[in-house]
């Protein structure tokens, strides 16, 4: 049925590339049903700093709510497995696409993780500390009030105190690698994710009990 759609559009569309010279506009309309069937991805024509600041798009089927489910089940899990975002998950009705958009979200989450890790590190080097054992992450500093306000924006979670300990040696690993200039290598980030993705936990059974939308 779309392919006879598909064809008499793209026939009519011939026709209309010959009308140059003609003001008339020609709407061609696809059934409703046909796209509602197919897995297309939400195109929005957005300013550039509108399109920066929205990472987390939205697909059919997934609520605001569960994106900040998805926040802060990062404190616990940072790379969770198919599996674990099911059980996280069970309120919705899991698809290719679905399953593709949380995965991205996670993506979105480690990213802007990583880039806070490298600039306090980097920061760390020019302000002078020598000793890695120097560097600590507690709830009072500036590194965690940053990741808390992107996760945790409300404020209105408990961070466990796990988060504060692999943060830390997120930062450290950091810290190390950019001393000795590993950094110069285009995929040295590749050696701390290896350590990173070890320390995942156990993700509370509240975020599996509970329905997010």
């Amino acid at each position: 049925m779309f392919d006879t759609h598909w064809n008499s559009v793209k026939a009519r569309s011939k026709v209309n590339s010959r009308s140059v010279r003609s003001p008339q506009t020609r709407t061609v309309s696809v059934d409703p049903m046909i796209l509602q069937g197919l897995c297309l991805p939400h195109v929005k024509i957005e300013s550039d700093s509108l399109v920066k600041n929205n990472l987390y798009m939205l697909n059919e089927g997934l609520t605001t709510n569960h994106l900040k489910k998805a926040k802060l089940m990062f404190f616990y899990t940072r790379y969770p497995s198919s599996l674990v975002l099911k059980m996280c998950f069970h309120d919705v009705q899991f698809t290719r696409c679905i399953t593709s958009q949380l995965i991205k979200w996670f993506s979105n989450f480690r990213e802007f993780y990583y880039i806070q890790m490298e600039k306090f590190a980097r920061h760390a080097l020019i302000e002078g500390v020598a000793d890695v054992r120097g560097l600590t992450v507690g709830r009072e500093s500036e590194l965690f009030r940053a990741l808390n306000m992107h996760y945790n924006k409300a404020n209105d979670f408990q961070v466990p105190d796990r988060f504060l300990e692999v943060a830390e040696i997120t930062l450290r690993e950091f810290y190390i690698a950019i001393s000795v200039g590993k950094d110069r290598d285009p995929s040295w980030k590749k050696a701390i994710y290896k350590v990173i993705c070890k320390l995942d936990g156990d993700v509370p059974a509240e975020f599996k009990n509970h329905p997010s939308g």
